[in-house]
């Protein structure tokens, strides 16, 4: 899935929780833990240096969010993206760098994209070219 079209699903998400989450106190905890990271996510997002401020409400935003995913998810909630964001990591990244937009995966990820349509419109696949009974 591309880079917009899962911002839009993520921006929207408050939407798919309200079909899908049968209990009301979960469903509010969901909304509640989705908030707090687009909110966090607004705020790495952005092209422009991040101020201290900047950067100390981006992890209060994690830290809110993680609080109810524990809660919600125990251990198995806790993948290396959300361990990243939740111990600090990203934030003391933000701290050195004072933007994270320039190590952004998004070239990366455009040129990969490129290979696959090539490797899976203009090959075999790996299969056998050119290949016989008669030449075994």
């Amino acid at each position: 899935m591309d880079n917009n079209r899962a911002r839009e699903i993520v921006a929207n998400m408050e939407d798919l929780i309200e079909l899908s989450v049968s209990t009301s106190e979960r469903k509010e905890q969901y909304k509640f833990a989705v908030r707090k990271l687009n909110a966090a996510t607004l705020i790495m997002r952005q092209r422009k240096d991040y101020t201290d401020d900047d950067i100390c409400l981006f992890q209060q935003n994690i830290d809110d969010f993680f609080q109810v995913w524990v809660q919600l998810h125990s251990d198995s909630g806790c993948t290396n993206y959300i361990h990243m964001l939740s111990s600090g990591h990203i934030a003391e990244y933000m701290f050195r760098w004072r933007n994270l937009h320039r190590f952004s995966q998004q070239g990366w990820e455009h040129f990969n994209s490129l290979l696959k349509v090539f490797f899976f419109r203009r090959t075999q696949h790996g299969g056998h070219v050119g290949y016989s009974e008669e030449a075994m």
